[in-house]
């Protein structure tokens, strides 16, 4: 075991080799990952919780980074005096409050903050826990974004953190960005095959299903036939992978830069209900789930299968 997470950090250049040098015991509770600020207000993380972090399921924080890939962002923003402020966020409706405190008292970060003039809930990730808990624990777990817009804004995070003694100011990240210095962390390739290999089968299902809660949907059609389908932005190779997990053949919509994946054939129907029922992959969460179970319930009604 010491020998397999060893080799994990070795592979991360700024990380470095003075840490991979260590006794097992120093990785047993996450290093933190760059420089924190002396200025912050969050508090650090004890030894204890790191090690409640890394008892956290791959499973559930592959669901997790799926849903943040959907619905989330990762919010590189300045303050008054152009400092840079790093944070990972999600806002949904209010009627979601439950599905996200179940989340943070799963991982144990972050805060909730509740808007009821706007009707939004947000789980707020602030910078402290992203490198003490959460960034050492994606490459503890070789996890990785898939979506184009959510790794761009990974990889000016991590070059943010990594270079955080003199990249200070939002004007710095400007001028790097302008110089073409933010390197891409994780490239994924562009030919479907080495996708597939890229992305470990069992991640990118359990990836799948925090996809599905962000950006799936299942309905009832008029004609009472039913529906599921999943809507982002153009991405051929994930929508081919998504195709392949459930097994079908059917034509991807594109419509002025978003994809959309839908299925209603008695066969590909059957093929999610038996996706979304296995047992060894995470449950839906929230809202999706309710909807998923009357959609179940529907279907037997108007005996589709």
């Amino acid at each position: 075991m010491a020998t397999v997470i060893t080799n994990l950090f070795s592979a991360i250049p700024w990380i470095g080799q003075d840490l991979v040098e260590l006794d097992y015991y120093y990785f047993s509770s996450l290093p933190t990952f760059g420089i924190i600020n002396k200025k912050s207000n969050q508090p650090l993380r004890s030894n204890k919780e790191k090690l409640y972090a890394l008892n956290i399921s791959k499973s559930y924080l592959s669901m997790f980074k799926g849903l943040i890939d959907g619905d989330g962002y990762i919010g590189i923003t300045k303050t008054k005096n152009d400092y840079i402020r790093i944070n990972k966020v999600l806002n949904l409706n209010i009627s979601e409050e439950n599905k996200l405190r179940n989340i943070q008292n799963k991982l144990k970060i972050g805060r909730i903050n509740v808007y009821p003039k706007h009707n939004v809930v947000q789980y707020n990730i602030p910078r402290t826990d992203l490198q003490e808990i959460l960034i050492p624990l994606i490459f503890f777990h070789n996890l990785i974004f898939i979506t184009d817009t959510r790794r761009q804004q990974f990889n000016k995070k991590i070059f943010i953190l990594e270079n955080a003694n003199h990249l200070k100011k939002k004007s710095h990240l400007k001028k790097a960005e302008k110089n073409n210095q933010i390197p891409n962390i994780k490239v994924l390739p562009d030919i479907f095959t080495d996708y597939k290999l890229k992305l470990d089968n069992i991640y990118f299902k359990n990836w799948l299903i925090g996809f599905t809660i962000a950006k799936g949907s299942f309905n009832i059609k008029q004609n009472k036939e039913a529906c599921f389908s999943i809507t982002q932005r153009e991405h051929l190779l994930l929508f081919e992978y998504i195709k392949e997990i459930f097994k079908t053949n059917i034509k991807i919509n594109n419509y002025k830069g978003f994809m959309k994946f839908e299925v209603t054939s008695k066969k590909d129907i059957q093929n999610v209900i038996n996706f979304f029922n296995d047992s060894e992959l995470e449950p839906l969460l929230g809202k999706k789930a309710i909807q998923y179970k009357n959609w179940l319930n529907e279907i037997k009604k108007v005996k589709k299968i």
